[in-house]
């Protein structure tokens, strides 16, 4: 586990991270802050606005990627399902 200072919105914060997601953390928290910035040039809006925008930005396409992964798990499903009836078949 490192320690990790970064600033959202220019506010510190103290975050105790592992130390295979360091960059992950980096590259995020880059995005928020690239995301409130569109925002506030965008909507005219201040930062809490600009951080509810991104918040809902974000839950919205953690919704879509979690659509998309149960769909390509059901799809997964189906293929090893076909493989098993195939090998079924060419044993026949």
């Amino acid at each position: 586990m490192a320690t990790l200072k970064v600033t959202i919105a220019g506010k510190e914060f103290s975050l105790t991270v592992d130390e295979s997601t360091h960059n992950e953390v980096l590259a995020a928290v880059e995005l928020i802050n690239q995301k409130i910035q569109q925002h506030q040039h965008q909507f005219k809006v201040d930062v809490k606005d600009a951080l509810a925008m991104c918040a809902l930005e974000f839950a919205t396409h953690n919704g879509q990627l979690q659509k998309v992964a149960l769909e390509w798990e059901q799809a997964q499903t189906e293929i090893d399902t076909l493989h098993t009836t195939l090998q079924s078949a060419e044993s026949i």
